[in-house]
């Protein structure tokens, strides 16, 4: 039997001819020969972390440590092969140990400090990375781990000193290249770093950082493919590796790879179930597929794992935010904001809430802000634009509809709605070249199409040029109701596929329009039976978001006073309509419904409130208003005055109007049966102008003119109206004629100036364009004005309260159409009718009557006066909508039963 001097000779020979198997081998059957042998188990242990067999070394130089504890080449080993086995808690104790054995030693300093940056101990470990550098400054290791901890300290320069040392010592170093690549990447200079990366992989074909690292800097240059094959040599390397299929997640994810993308976060996550990235990463994909509640609870994961984790925050404040649960959204955005005030995504989605609770000012300033920290946002750009149109400040939104478009040229939505700005200021021909735009990457979304159907110019030259666009317009919805749109409820629709409002202003019967569009839709909504409530009358009041202010000037007054006993009065409206119009109502008993923006989900809602009585205060003035009448979401649905023309919908039942506006034919206007009250069905409240307002001088009108004012939309100025205006001006060449531009700015102003100068170029020149003016401002106008003049074809409703409320004759011509006759029903119930027109030619008598003859004009300012008092605070309304409602609940009631029967 040989000897233990023998066995170690063997195996020792084995070692050194680089026959590691063999070595192990001697060396197991020296340590059989004897157990105490020190040497035997130190060689075995170190012979086998080489040949990779991590278990068996650290049992060797585990029991070698125990027989010599004052070894510290002992502790720095077998802290090695802990570390090796992932065991960093077991190693680091180890290093420490040889450190305190052995100060000077070079080797434990550069270990330990190794182990304590794998833990992020970075504060400790370059502490003793560069103690090993000041031991041995050539060694090109510790050098480069000195490197490591440097940069994850964000000490740049001097890593990147470290690693050029190391190179310079070692030039086919893999792990310095690599850690130089990673330095010189987070210093943007990402052509060298990849350079660095690829050198390191050719250097260590199996340094599975390297490809990592490589994919990582490829991905930052839109070299998705290249990212993705580097990422999966990376794991063919270190197929356990986590993070790497986190990485690999993200690319597949932008390159549309869903599917993909998530089936790397979720291995990720069975490699580390509390990865809190994978988790949220996980989260972001789930959304994007519509698996929304499964995104959510990825999230909060995330957050449980990671309190601190401003990206989850904000991620869930996103979903939070398209669900309308804006508290929470709310929440979560100043949660993100309050870990990393820089987080760009977290101020848009704030702004989004702040927007939606109607907090316009505070909104823009989050968008703002988040541009200033990512300039290139463009959906910060887009959501900005949307604020900046509830603001009505339609050409810093059109500058920022433009900047997303630049940014992303195929995006579809911000085409679409720089569409409706240009809409809005009456630039149609270039909104259509929007909608194509957004038809061009989305040709499945036939529906858009609408949105160039709906086109309609604010101004027209000509009777004649309406007419051809009223034929045209019907010829092209009669070939697109041909379509078959399917019966699934179409919430890829958007407001500028509604019924433009312009068609009203053209003088003709609306209703062979209306009914055109409603047939485009016959097939898309089911049939369904609705219930009512079988308890006490429930009547709901749909008013959609940004049209609450009309809402509760004309209806507040009614509803505060109706009796509670008689009805449950619901308002229906958006979050931040609903305190909007709660702020103005005082009865205690009119209850109210936040419902969502989302059709589908607002629908539902609404259905399951069981009303009796749906009332839509408008229909067709944005894209829910007019869609839901379609789903007749209770036994009866009526509709008002709020929209001054039919719906055309089939599914709407009434529309309430009164005796006193309406022409003898005018249930021929309607689809809907018309239900007549015996007054205006308003509660208006006299306005008054403010003491010591502005004079005719602020508004640029010289004080010794006689004034005639037209505050009134501008497409209100039919063609029809150019000629009684240019007369009247004629007759009296001391008249001016001002003109409000509103809100729309001032394309659609120039337009209707180029028809002037083509219609009364001889009189032009006294017509003043008055900018949009603050409500107190606006009222000095009326106040300081001589005549108030009545559009032909479309009048005015709450300008004629302003000026009846402020004594001020209007002379008015009525129409065939409602629209056109709201000041002669005022007048009807006022009992003066002197200054109502039976043709254009009186129309221009009365007017210059009253503004150059003084006693006529004191005499009709007086009348009006004393009878004025009638139009105010009419409790009559009251009653009527009580008697209507009883009507309607009757008739509810009835249909309820027919259904059940």
């Amino acid at each position: 039997m040989a000897t233990l001097a023998e066995l170690l000779l063997h195996a020792n020979a084995c070692y050194s001819a680089g026959d590691l198997h063999g070595a192990a081998d001697w060396y197991r059957q020296a340590v059989q020969a004897d157990p105490s042998n020190v040497e035997a188990y130190y060689s075995l242990g170190a012979t086998c972390h080489r040949l990779g067999q991590v278990k068996e070394a650290i049992a060797c130089l585990a029991q070698a440590a125990q027989f010599r504890p004052d070894l510290a080449e002992l502790h720095l080993y077998l802290g090695a092969a802990l570390a090796a086995d992932a065991r960093l808690d077991e190693a680091v104790p180890c290093f420490r140990r040889a450190v305190e054995l052995r100060p000077d030693f070079a080797d434990a300093h550069r270990n330990l400090g190794a182990a304590l940056t794998n833990q992020g101990r970075f504060d400790e470990a370059v502490v003793f990375s560069r103690r090993a550098v000041e031991l041995n400054p050539n060694d090109a290791l510790a050098q480069n781990n000195l490197a490591a901890v440097l940069k994850n300290l964000g000490i740049w320069d001097e890593a990147a000193a470290c690693c050029q040392r190391a190179l310079a010592m070692q030039p086919a170093f893999g792990g310095a290249h690599n850690n130089l690549g990673t330095v010189l990447e987070q210093q943007g200079h990402l052509a060298e770093a990849e350079a660095c990366y690829r050198r390191a992989g050719e250097l260590d074909p199996n340094l599975a950082d390297a490809h990592s690292n490589l994919g990582a800097v490829l991905a930052r240059q839109d070299r998705a493919t290249e990212a993705v094959a580097s990422y999966w040599r990376a794991l063919e390397l270190r197929p356990g590796d986590p993070e790497v299929h986190t990485k690999l997640g993200k690319v597949l994810a932008g390159q549309g790879l869903l599917a993909e993308a998530v089936a790397s976060y979720r291995r990720a996550l069975e490699l580390r179930p509390n990865y809190a990235e994978a988790h949220n990463n996980l989260g972001v994909q789930l959304e994007r597929q519509g698996s929304i509640d499964e995104a959510v609870a990825c999230y909060r994961r995330a957050l449980e794992l990671k309190p601190d984790f401003a990206e989850a925050y904000t991620n869930l404040g996103s979903v939070f935010v398209a669900q309308e649960r804006l508290a929470e959204a709310a929440d979560c955005c100043r949660r993100a904001l309050q870990l990393m005030p820089e987080i760009a995504e977290a101020h848009n989605n704030l702004a989004a809430v702040l927007e939606k609770q109607g907090h316009l000012a505070e909104a823009a300033a989050s968008c703002r802000r988040a541009l200033s920290l990512k300039p290139d946002f463009a959906e910060a750009h887009l959501n900005l634009a949307a604020i900046l149109m509830g603001q009505e400040q339609l050409a810093e939104a059109e500058a920022c509809c433009r900047r997303a478009l630049q940014l992303k040229p195929e995006h579809a939505q911000a085409s679409l709605n720089l569409g409706a700005v240009l809409t809005q200021q009456g630039r149609v021909a270039e909104a259509k070249e929007c909608y194509l735009a957004a038809l061009e990457h989305h040709l499945d979304q036939d529906t858009w199409r609408l949105n160039i159907l709906s086109l309609c110019p604010t101004i027209l030259s000509s009777r004649h040029e309406i007419e051809l666009y009223r034929r045209r317009l019907l010829d092209e919805l009669e070939e697109f109701s041909k379509k078959e749109l399917g019966s699934e409820f179409p919430p890829q629709l958007t407001s500028a596929a509604t019924p433009s409002f312009n068609l009203q202003f053209r003088g003709l019967d609306e209703r062979p329009t209306r009914e055109a569009y409603a047939r485009i839709f016959r097939h898309c909504f089911p049939a369904v039976t609705p219930v009512g409530s079988h308890g006490r009358p429930r009547i709901g009041l749909v008013v959609t978001d940004r049209h609450e202010g009309l809402f509760i000037r004309s209806l507040g007054g009614v509803l505060d006073r109706i009796n509670p006993d008689k009805f449950e009065l619901v308002v229906v409206g958006s979050e931040r309509g609903i305190a909007l119009i709660r702020s103005y109502l005082t009865s205690p008993t009119i209850e109210f419904m936040a419902a969502p923006t989302n059709l589908v989900e607002m629908a539902a809602q609404i259905r399951s409130a069981q009303f009796d009585v749906l009332y839509y205060w408008e229909v067709g003035t944005d894209i829910a208003n007019y869609l839901l009448p379609f789903l007749r979401l209770a036994p009866v649905q009526c509709t008002s005055w709020g929209v001054q023309v039919t719906s055309g919908i089939p599914a709407l039942d009434y529309y309430l109007s009164n005796e006193l506006v309406e022409a003898e034919d005018a249930r021929s206007h309607y689809t809907e049966k018309l239900i007549l009250a015996r007054t205006l069905l308003t509660y208006q409240r006299r306005v008054a102008a403010p003491p010591g307002g502005k004079t005719r001088s602020d508004f640029g009108i010289e004080s010794d003119r006689h004034l005639y004012l037209c505050a009134q939309q501008l497409g209100k100025f039919h063609p029809d109206f150019d000629p009684l205006l240019a007369e009247i001006l004629r007759r009296d060449r001391q008249g001016v004629l001002a003109i409000t531009e509103g809100k729309q700015g001032g394309h659609i102003a120039e337009q209707l100036r180029r028809r002037f100068a083509a219609t009364m170029g001889d009189v032009v020149d006294r017509i003043v364009f008055v900018p949009v003016q603050p409500t107190p401002d606006y009222l000095s106008l009326v106040a300081g004005a001589d005549v108030l003049l009545d559009p032909l074809h479309f009048g005015g409703v709450n300008t004629t309260y302003d000026g009846l409320s402020l004594n001020k004759p209007i002379v008015t011509l009525p129409s065939r159409f409602q629209r056109g006759r709201y000041t002669l029903a005022c007048y009807k119930k006022m009992g003066v009718l002197d200054c109502v027109a039976a043709s254009p030619e009186r129309y221009i008598e009365i007017a210059v009557a009253l503004g150059t003859e003084p006693e006529f004009l004191a005499d009709m300012v007086e009348k009006i006066r004393r009878a004025s008092p009638v139009l105010f605070e009419d409790v009559e309304a009251v009653s009527e909508h009580e008697r209507i409602f009883g009507e309607l609940i009757g008739k509810s009631r009835l249909a309820d039963r027919t259904a059940t029967t």
